[in-house]
């Protein structure tokens, strides 16, 4: 299977951003000169737009004063880049589109496995090839091609990284031996973005699969594996660290899946759920994150031998997932309303998101657009309610690792670089365009 296929690998974020931007291209208009006037005298001509011209002086006038434009060159001026005020956060214009930042370039020998951000920082971890060392590194979102060193580290061997995300005060991360000899556990650990090293502490030790963590009420989730469902259990900060993590009361049956989101009090799910092995479907799901409200279907795609869906990705208003048609071989994004969804109902695909399966990378979306690869291998963008045309291309994505986030300003990403010889990871930097 194609390294590129992730719809089992999907990052979910949250925000209510900026709208995309449209404009007069290379125009504007500023206020022209005033003319000269005097006893007896005509005022001179206003100047028009693009840098105003002088006013013409009148009769016994003075001539008046040129106007000033206040953006005149939108084709190549990155900090007016296709439009007014749009800046490229420290990347170059060309004609009118702003070019990828490299924030950093570092060297690996395992690809980065996960992606997040935070107002200031995009975190990202590499797992150990069981001679490197397990690595999580933070990078300025202000960075110019930096080689930073990890912010935490964790002894060779750890070669599980799952869960990441956090905010401007704390920060999720999963290490461990899953599969590896001399374990078969992970760990959810939290630390102090800016002085991980030394606030690092571990929450709780499982062999099941690590899901989510909400930073908003500094609660962890686990899924615990039964036959066609999943059942729920949490870590709350301010308990021991544990062998295991408490089990919600009541218990929570969900879907099984991977990569569920818990944001703003609610934990979110998208796979497979059923009563018996003869009956399982698609669902995306939701329940809130003590457990009281009770499990609601937002979408139901129908049998799961149909359909597969998975990666919650959710903003104020919205849930996107994706979801894909098994039969067909095509993969794209489904979008319904908080905080009901569309019940036991099935969406349509977002228009303009729909590609052979094989094609699908990551994706990302808020409340006024969504962000994915194409089967070209490009970032491309449409609005939050889908395209009606073709998708607008953003940047090249031919290198991208399955991750995609983003924020009011911009979106990131992974490129990683291969040895020739041995076709394994070298290298991976971290990108990022201005929206």
């Amino acid at each position: 299977m194609s390294c590129r296929w992730s719809i089992l690998v999907l990052l979910a974020t949250s925000g209510c951003y900026g709208s995309l931007r449209t404009s007069w291209p290379d125009a504007d208009f500023s206020t022209g000169g005033t003319g000269g006037a005097a006893a007896g005298g005509n005022g001179g001509r206003g100047g028009t737009m693009m840098e105003g011209a002088a006013g013409t002086g009148g009769t016994g006038g003075a001539a008046g004063a040129g106007g000033s434009g206040g953006c005149a060159n939108l084709s190549n001026d990155s900090a007016n880049c296709g439009a007014c005020g749009h800046s490229c956060l420290g990347g170059m214009c060309t004609n009118s589109k702003c070019l990828p930042v490299t924030l950093a370039s570092l060297s690996a020998t395992s690809r980065p496995a996960s992606l997040a951000v935070n107002s200031t920082t995009v975190f990202t971890t590499v797992p150990s090839d069981g001679v490197a060392v397990w690595s999580l590194y933070g990078v300025s979102k202000t960075a110019v091609n930096t080689s930073p060193s990890p912010i935490l580290t964790a002894p060779a061997g750890n070669n599980t990284t799952g869960f990441l995300g956090g905010n401007d005060t704390v920060l999720f991360a999963e290490t461990g031996y899953r599969n590896n000899p001399g374990g078969n556990s992970s760990t959810v650990i939290s630390c102090n973005p800016a002085n991980c090293a030394s606030t690092q502490q571990s929450w709780y030790t499982s062999s099941d699969t690590v899901s989510a963590c909400d930073p908003s009420t500094q609660e962890c989730f686990v899924s615990v594996s039964s036959s066609n469902f999943s059942t729920f259990q949490y870590a709350k900060q301010g308990t021991p660290s544990q062998t295991s993590p408490a089990s919600f009361s009541p218990v929570l049956t969900m879907a099984s899946g991977i990569g569920p989101a818990a944001t703003g009090g609610y934990l979110y799910m998208a796979g497979v759920y059923g009563v018996n092995p003869s009956q399982t479907y698609a669902v995306l799901q939701r329940v809130s994150e003590d457990g009281t409200s009770g499990v609601s279907a937002l979408a139901n795609l129908g049998p799961s031998l149909q359909y597969t869906l998975d990666g919650p990705i959710v903003t104020d208003t919205r849930v996107y997932a994706v979801g894909a048609d098994i039969g067909s071989n095509v993969t794209g994004l489904i979008s319904v309303p908080l905080p009901n969804g569309v019940g036991n109902s099935a969406p349509s695909f977002l228009g303009g998101t729909m590609m052979p399966s094989p094609n699908w990378i990551a994706a990302w979306g808020d409340d006024t657009a969504i962000y994915f690869a194409n089967p070209a291998q490009q970032w491309v963008t449409c609005p939050a309610s889908g395209c009606t045309g073709s998708p607008t291309v953003v940047s090249d994505a031919s290198a991208a690792a399955p991750y995609l986030v983003g924020d009011a300003q911009a979106i990131y990403w992974i490129n990683t670089t291969s040895d020739a010889g041995t076709g394994r990871t070298n290298g991976f930097s971290v990108m990022k365009i201005a929206r």
